[in-house]
């Protein structure tokens, strides 16, 4: 059997791809980091409690009166530009 010989940039070349593919998947980013801050969220949480929660609920699942924010009809009505349901 022949073995033919590497050269040393071949293998350092693949060992920095394969390192480099091992630690892609290990970071804790997603995709909505540095979107909104805690603090938007927090103030957004406050608007939402005083403004929104009578009619659409805590769980965001809505009532007989207000649709839901979350979920198949949600997608139903923002896709079709109706989720402007509150007057303010």
């Amino acid at each position: 059997m022949c073995f033919r010989k590497i050269p040393t940039f071949n293998l350092v070349f693949f060992g920095l791809l394969i390192a480099t593919i091992n630690s892609y998947g290990q970071s804790e980013k997603t995709l909505w980091d540095s979107i909104y801050s805690a603090q938007q969220a927090a103030r957004g949480r406050e608007v939402y409690d005083l403004s929104c929660v009578a009619c659409h609920s805590a769980d965001l699942r809505g009532n007989s009166n207000a649709p839901s924010l979350i979920g198949m009809s949600f997608m139903f009505l923002w896709k079709a530009g109706n989720t402007l349901c509150c007057k303010r």
